[in-house]
């Protein structure tokens, strides 16, 4: 008996899943329309997708490009040889109004660090006040510091993904 009523519902199932793919259609001559079930099936599967693909950075808009933009007049730093993707190479941008981004990429994901800045003769001393971090890496950033070194910045604040002592910062090619 119950394994009667066992396939009496796999047969169900099966009927309903046919119906659902367009396999079964009761009307001749008539478009199957897709089942509102499997089209938000597959919304939530490219979502997903998209999701859990990292999405590399937008560059920062050039001079030129827009003059209304917000990071008009931002110094954008790239760290020189930290073998991270395109895209996904630590940044720091300082603001006009005194605030910094710092983007770092880890083995499980990336942080933005932000806060506040100042100039200390030719360098920067950063003062983070928040970060998007959700482990220990990134989450406890104390003050960063960026001396002159060449033709960019030295960094200075501890191990924080590919960024390092002495990692050097360099803006963007002229």
């Amino acid at each position: 008996m119950k394994r009667r009523v066992c396939l009496t519902l796999c047969g169900a199932a099966l009927a309903l899943a046919l119906a659902a793919c367009g396999g079964a259609n009761p009307t001749a001559g008539t478009e199957s329309q897709p089942s509102l079930v499997s089209s938000q099936a597959e919304s939530s599967q490219q979502e997903s997708s998209q999701q859990a693909t990292p999405q590399p950075r937008q560059a920062e808009p050039s001079q030129g490009e827009s003059a209304s933009s917000a990071a008009e007049g931002a110094l954008v730093l790239t760290q020189q040889d930290s073998g991270a993707e395109a895209g996904y190479e630590p940044t720091i941008t300082l603001y006009p109004d005194g605030t910094f981004a710092l983007f770092a990429s880890f083995y499980d994901g990336s942080v933005t660090i932000s806060g506040t800045y100042a100039q200390e003769g030719d360098g920067y001393v950063l003062t983070p006040t928040d970060s998007t971090a959700q482990g220990t890496a990134g989450s406890d950033v104390g003050e960063i510091t960026l001396t002159p070194s060449g033709s960019g910045f030295a960094y200075s604040g501890g191990q924080l993904g590919a960024t390092y002592d002495g990692a050097v910062f360099l803006p963007p090619q002229q």
